[in-house]
């Protein structure tokens, strides 16, 4: 009997640890992804309805499908995306973060686009690494025009707030257009192509990302931003020689960082040793950054 018991046990332990599932192409997703049912694996464009919430628990992996074609009216196109007309709610913790990867160990995903209208969204304690831009995602019915989605968290002419993240490896961090207004908190942005962009204005007002207590480090170009006062940046790191005359300047920023001296950055270990000039430089004497 207790060999029968120990049998069963072990059957149900890799059962699951082997559970996953699986989110098809133009699928309507809502409610609660959890740990339990991780991976999510993404294999198309995966859809958060107007109106909807959907919540993702601590430790979740979701996990995209790539592909080297970019263009979204393609026959060929299969990324993987996350896109949000509704809500998201995607909150991990320090010791249990949520990745939002790539499936395999090639190539790169699409993005998590947020096109809510509203300022509800939270992405806060994730890691999300190799996404990159997507041509055309963006259709505008009214004069029948397409437009780009380039970062790893898009923000069209949305609201929301991303905190405590680690954005990597992807095409841009963050990218906001056509009046999104996105606020960019403890945040670790490295080693992408673009740290952050902000478009110019477009029919929903004034285009404006809002960042603090950040690091930008080891990215190819720290900013693309199309009007002035397009980026605030306060209590934040910037790399020497990539501060953008369109930011506004809120205050205490190291505009000429040359290391931000992490633990380990090639094992991807963002914590900050006692001597990096980036402890507790951040707002009410807090570290800048994710840690």
């Amino acid at each position: 009997m207790r060999v029968t018991l120990f049998l069963l046990s072990a059957l149900l332990t890799a059962a699951a640890a082997n559970a996953q599932t699986e989110i098809y192409d133009m699928e309507d997703v809502s409610g609660t992804w959890t740990k339990a049912n991780s991976p999510y694996i993404v294999l198309g464009e995966a859809i958060v309805p107007d109106g909807q919430t959907l919540t993702i628990e601590p430790g979740v992996e979701v996990r995209f499908a790539t592909s080297e074609e970019r263009d979204y009216s393609s026959d060929d196109f299969e990324m993987g995306i996350l896109r949000v007309f509704g809500t998201l709610k995607a909150v991990g913790s320090q010791t249990d973060p949520i990745l939002f990867t790539r499936d395999g160990r090639r190539g790169q995903w699409g993005c998590i686009h947020i096109q809510s209208g509203n300022k509800k969204s939270l992405i806060k304690w994730c890691i999300v690494e190799y996404s990159h831009y997507i041509q055309g995602l963006v259709f505008d019915p009214d004069d029948e025009s397409t437009d780009n989605s380039t970062g790893a968290i898009s923000f069209y002419g949305s609201g929301g707030r991303v905190e405590n993240c680690v954005i990597r490896n992807s095409w841009a961090a963050i990218n906001a257009k056509n009046g999104a207004s996105p606020v960019i908190d403890h945040c670790t942005i490295v080693e992408n192509e673009y740290a952050l962009e902000s478009n110019a204005d477009g029919p929903r007002g004034t285009t404006k990302i809002k960042a603090s207590n950040c690091i930008l480090h080891g990215n190819e170009n720290g900013f693309f931003i199309t009007e002035s006062d397009g980026v605030s940046l306060a209590y934040t790191f910037v790399d020497e020689g990539q501060w953008d005359d369109n930011i506004e300047d809120g205050g205490n920023n190291i505009k000429k960082g040359k290391d931000p001296l992490f633990e380990d950055m090639d094992d991807e270990n963002y914590k900050l040793k006692k001597k990096s000039p980036c402890r507790k430089k951040g707002a009410d004497r807090t570290n800048m950054g994710a840690y």
